[in-house]
């Protein structure tokens, strides 16, 4: 899923970011979701998001490198983040976690524990205070 050799990756959890859609175009609080995440991810950054089956399509115009699909319940795409988070290759220094869910935490603070940077970006109000204090820097957009 992550190529080896990697060195930043942002795991993008769809739903939790997205509000609406708005003629084809995945919305949230500040805009088109693709643009989000251009003005804040960096250059190279591999692009993995996750949705369950049931709305993957409204998804399909976003900008990632992978997408991957999940029927496994309200929580089955946050359950995919988290082991492609756990099989990160050891290249990987720079990871982003686009989502506020509190089910980030736990992997967001073993990370942080390992010498890599953590970056949360989350809607304003919807950031969990647990992960908030994993990571290594919390934006709010």
């Amino acid at each position: 899923m992550v190529p080896h050799g990697t060195t930043s990756v942002a795991v993008v959890d769809l739903e939790n970011l997205a509000r609406r859609q708005r003629g084809g175009v995945v919305d949230t609080a500040g805009g088109d979701l693709s643009d989000l995440l251009d003005a804040h991810l960096p250059a190279g950054c591999v692009r993995v998001g996750a949705a369950a089956t049931r709305s993957a399509d409204r998804f399909r115009e976003v900008t990632l490198d992978d997408l991957q699909v999940t029927d496994d319940g309200p929580d089955g795409a946050d359950r995919r983040l988290l082991a492609i988070l756990r099989e990160l290759p050891s290249t990987v220094d720079d990871v982003w976690i686009v989502s506020g869910d509190a089910r980030f935490a736990h992997r967001a603070l073993m990370l942080s524990r390992q010498g890599v940077r953590v970056t949360v970006l989350a809607k304003p109000g919807s950031l969990a205070p647990r992960l908030a204090r994993a990571a290594t820097r919390v934006i709010a957009c």
